[in-house]
């Protein structure tokens, strides 16, 4: 709260596990919502690379653009709209990263209730039921658990 900088998240999963998680304050205080959602969206997508290289050098080839769930409508908008609007030149070019990546069909960018946003149990505060609920997607614990 002090530094007014956002945190950006995400978890990847595949089988129901998750294979890679991460929470990290972005580098640059955001002027919206929208571009700290942005930001959170090109780091995930840098790690998405990563992990697809991972896969293909492990001789278990991706096919398919990956799907990157976001919950900010805003930042969707922007990450599949190829069209650099006027609104968004202060964003750091390094961040255009994903737009890239949807172009060059690497990654699918779609939207995912707020709610069932498994990378919120990084970047907020949440209600316990909340947490629970998030904490159980995430395929470390047993549903027995809960």
């Amino acid at each position: 709260m002090d530094d007014r900088r956002s945190t950006s998240g995400y978890v990847f999963l595949s089988g129901g596990t998750s294979i890679s998680w991460c929470s990290k304050k972005q580098n640059s205080v955001s002027l919206s919502t929208t571009e700290a959602e942005y930001k959170a969206a090109a780091l995930a997508a840098q790690e998405c690379i990563w992990l697809q290289r991972l896969a293909n050098y492990l001789y278990l080839p991706i096919t398919k653009p990956t799907t990157l769930f976001g919950d900010n409508q805003s930042a969707l908008k922007l990450t599949n709209n190829l069209v650099f609007h006027a609104r968004t030149k202060h964003i750091e070019i390094e961040h255009h990263f994903i737009r890239e990546k949807v172009l060059d069909n690497t990654v699918n960018a779609l939207e995912v209730r707020s709610e069932e946003n498994i990378a919120d149990i990084f970047t907020k505060l949440l209600s316990k039921t909340s947490f629970k609920f998030l904490r159980a997607k995430f395929g470390l614990i047993s549903k027995k658990s809960l």
